[in-house]
């Protein structure tokens, strides 16, 4: 197996561990990561922020933090 493969199977893994809200979150995320790469979506994702999602994201984003860390 290579090291790619192996890191695949570790992310499902842990991706199995996580509750459905915490699911949701990185579902979410995944395309603003996307979209934030590629200059044409830039204006499309800074429309879809406010200071309200914005301040939702940091805060789930610290849960999704303490998560991690205390599966380490």
């Amino acid at each position: 197996m290579d090291k790619v493969a192996y890191w695949l199977d570790i992310a499902d893994y842990e991706y199995e561990l996580m509750n459905e809200e915490q699911r949701s979150f990185l579902d979410a995320m995944t395309p603003m990561n996307i979209e934030a790469r590629y200059p044409d979506y830039k204006s499309l994702l800074a429309s879809s922020l406010n200071q309200d999602v914005c301040e939702d994201i940091m805060q789930k984003t610290q849960q999704m933090l303490q998560w991690i860390k205390a599966m380490l």
